[in-house]
């Protein structure tokens, strides 16, 4: 039996046929609404609702956006608890998007689900559940939101996909115990549960406080860049006076930040550098502590860059800049020149984004993405090309990489940020070598991933024991 996915890019690799027409076996169409299902690799059945045509009145800007996180679901109950249909409170923020909390929905789409088919009955009392947004997956403008609960019996899918002007798609997926087979007597049950979903559907995309909503979402975290650094990684504070590199700065004296030395990663246990290890050590030299992420909706950002919610960026304000100011005195003293190490707020965020075809299934699966190329086509849809095998390593490729000429593309390091050229006719949707400078830092750059899932993962499990 597979192991139950906790993630769309795990459903994906699972489920190949997850968000396409073959594979699923239709139980009811009724105009641009259907349901269907499959069996699951895990026990049991999957029933999917596929909604076509729904009308958002003010869509975002962002397709991407359509959904909120979780935190911002949190935040609405708390606010204007009479709009929200559903009642939740937070336990612990993983990752932005990604949260473990108490759910309670109060929706008659959920009765009527769990009444025909006995699969959502978690729904109808307090449960303990993750939910992860993941946006811009499989393609972009795609959003996804994922919902199980600790005791791996409930599975939730919520996926969004843009059509032409303000319409959507949204595909609903739950798990079945048990296999589906209706009879004569329940089809009037199903067209009535189907005509339900699609009007709650509706509702929930165009709800009132549904723009303010994706507005304090947008706003909700802060994206920090830092830059200036080429002459070596940034300072650190150290309460041992006695290194023989360190630099002291006697206008941190009264702050206790009057020594410092040169932040070294391996020094601290990481592999490279990544500014959200780095500024959480920095906090902690200063006595103080705020939850840092390198991650933004199921989405790495680039090093050089994390993010943190901004409530506790504001709060954090006042004392971070100068014990900062101190660092880059420090900076400048020890390396020279006039330069230094500075944090640059509300950057947009540069996220390495793996496309996923899933019309290849697994053979697609490369380490758990598969590999596309900018255009949007598959290799498979270029003239003279096939899918390629799973000797293939992924390609994980930054948006919006710039070009430097007329033959050759100009690109970074994923891991030791050293820029290399490379030519366009090696820049092909089966070559994966464009996103690391080497096979040793591909190697490493994996290697800090699963550490920090690992982290993550743990966290996750001294929760479900304090529960």
């Amino acid at each position: 039996m597979a192991v139950r996915p906790e993630s769309i890019e795990e459903w994906c690799h699972l489920v190949p046929h997850l968000l396409l027409e073959e594979g699923w076996q239709t139980i009811l169409e009724n105009g641009s609404s259907s349901m269907s299902c499959c069996s699951s690799p895990w026990g049991g059945s999957l029933l999917r609702i596929v909604l076509r045509d729904l009308l958002v009145v003010d869509p975002p800007e962002d397709p991407a956006d359509l959904l909120v996180r979780p935190e911002t679901k949190i935040w609405s109950w708390q606010v204007r608890p009479e709009l929200s249909a559903e009642s939740c409170t937070e336990l612990s923020e993983l990752a932005p998007g990604d949260c473990v909390m108490h759910l309670w929905g109060r929706w008659k789409m959920l009765k009527l689900l769990d009444v025909v088919f006995g699969c959502l009955d978690h729904f109808s009392h307090h449960a303990t559940l993750r939910e992860r947004l993941r946006r811009n997956f499989p393609e972009r403008g795609d959003c996804a939101s994922v919902i199980h609960d600790v005791r791996q019996v409930l599975d939730w899918i919520t996926f969004t996909r843009r059509q032409p002007d303000r319409f959507y798609t949204m595909q609903l997926l739950c798990g079945i115990p048990s296999g589906i087979h209706p009879t004569q007597w329940v089809v009037p049950h199903l067209r009535l549960t189907l005509d339900v979903v699609r009007s709650t559907a509706a509702w929930y995309l165009n709800m009132p406080g549904c723009v303010s909503q994706r507005r304090f979402d947008q706003t909700f975290y802060v994206v920090l860049t830092m830059s200036s650094f080429k002459r070596g990684w940034p300072m650190i504070p150290t309460d041992d006076p006695e290194d023989k590199d360190v630099t002291v700065i006697q206008a941190g004296q009264s702050q206790g930040l009057a020594n410092w030395v040169q932040y070294v990663p391996l020094q601290h246990g990481h592999s490279h550098f990544c500014l959200s290890d780095y500024l959480q050590l920095f906090l902690e030299r200063m006595g103080e502590t705020m939850p840092v992420h390198q991650s933004l909706d199921g989405q790495d950002v680039l090093p050089y860059q994390c993010v943190v919610a901004r409530e506790h960026w504001c709060r954090m304000h006042e004392r971070f800049h100068p014990a900062f100011a101190l660092q880059k005195a420090a900076y400048r003293r020890a390396k020279g020149g006039k330069t230094a190490p500075k944090i640059v707020e509300d950057i947009a965020p540069r996220l390495w984004i793996a496309r996923y075809p899933v019309q290849f299934g697994q053979e697609w699966l490369v380490k758990g993405f598969g590999a596309a190329w900018r255009t949007g086509r598959t290799p498979a849809e270029s003239p003279g090309q096939t899918a390629p095998s799973t000797n293939n390593r992924a390609t994980l490729e930054q948006d919006a990489s710039p070009s430097y000429g007329p033959t050759t593309s100009k690109r970074c390091c994923y891991h030791c940020y050293r820029q290399f050229l490379v030519p366009f006719d090696d820049v092909s949707p089966e070559d994966g070598s464009t996103s690391f400078c080497s096979e040793t830092c591909a190697e490493r750059a994996h290697e800090a991933q699963r550490r920090r899932e690992d982290a993550k993962q743990k966290k996750l499990a001294e929760m479900q024991q304090q529960t």
